[in-house]
């Protein structure tokens, strides 16, 4: 019998209006390290005499920076504080989260609340969180955790942020590629326009590399996923992928995901083993995802 042909790749191109321009007198860097529950790497293509060290250090802190703004798990971060106000009582946001909040709301609008950034309670109360209840929650208790979910109730005025009563912010569906897109915007501005930077799986590349090659990226496979392979040239493209399988818990034994449905308030069951978006900035690309 004939052997069977190995599949072909699959190879996704962006379109692009002129030749890129690839960097000069550049030799290739990498750096890493940990944050957000997962990793962190950049790599690109610098001149000799370039500081390393010192953008490690302005990777680091924009990191830490946004960490301490929206995790959940710290307790003193603006978005736990705002969770633990009493109704009527406000906060006053800095920058990134708030740019991250109304990114957030303008999505929720524009989805119909597919994507709703009030899902804390409910992520927590299906074991989650930062305060992870049992994945077995009872009819009372998610019923209390559905009444609170619901992004309109986001009065958000300014840069004023009032709470309306039980409204439990989770940014974390949005908050990763957020922290990729500014490393970028971190690299572009220090003149380093050739790089990949990728936060846990979510990647976003810009410019070529000095052969002309784009940064190739393998979209993830589900597990027991046998088809060919999908590879895509980030170009000035951001890529994000979500699935089931990456956070899944076993319950009783089936596998619950991680991700809530605003309209059930329970894991989504949708058949979909991942999904994977590609968008301009890959704050954009997380979230549809």
């Amino acid at each position: 019998r004939r052997a069977r042909s190995p599949a072909l790749n699959r190879v996704l191109i962006p379109p692009i209006a002129a030749p890129p321009e690839a960097p000069r007198s550049a030799a290739p860097f990498e750096l890493n390290g940990a944050t957000m529950g997962t990793s962190w790497t950049v790599r690109g293509f610098a001149p000799a005499a370039f500081d390393l060290a010192r953008l490690e250090r302005d990777v680091v802190s924009m990191l830490d920076l946004i960490v301490q703004q929206m995790s959940p798990w710290v307790a003193t971060s603006e978005l736990s504080r705002f969770n633990a106000l009493a109704a009527g009582e406000h906060i006053l946001l800095p920058r990134e989260i708030l740019e991250v909040l109304q990114t957030a709301l303008t999505i929720a609008a524009e989805s119909d609340g597919a994507f709703d950034p009030t899902l804390g309670a409910l992520v927590n109360l299906w074991g989650f969180g930062p305060n992870a209840a049992p994945n077995t929650p009872t009819q009372s208790d998610l019923a209390a955790a559905r009444a609170s979910a619901n992004w309109r109730r986001v009065a958000l005025s300014g840069a004023t942020l009032t709470q309306a009563g039980d409204v439990q912010l989770d940014l974390n569906g949005i908050a990763k590629g957020y922290a990729v897109d500014r490393i970028a915007a971190c690299l572009t501005a220090a003149g380093l326009t050739s790089h990949l930077v990728e936060i846990g799986g979510e990647l976003r590349g810009a410019g070529v590399k000095p052969d002309g090659e784009p940064w190739w990226a393998e979209i993830e496979a589900p597990p027991g996923f046998d088809r060919a392979r999908t590879l895509a040239a980030l170009y000035a493209l951001s890529l994000a992928t979500s699935g089931d399988y990456r956070r899944g818990e076993i319950v009783n034994g089936a596998l619950i995901s991680h991700t809530i449905s605003p309209s059930t308030g329970a894991p989504i069951e949708n058949g979909l083993a991942a999904v994977t978006v590609f968008h301009p900035p890959c704050m954009h690309a997380d979230v549809y995802a």
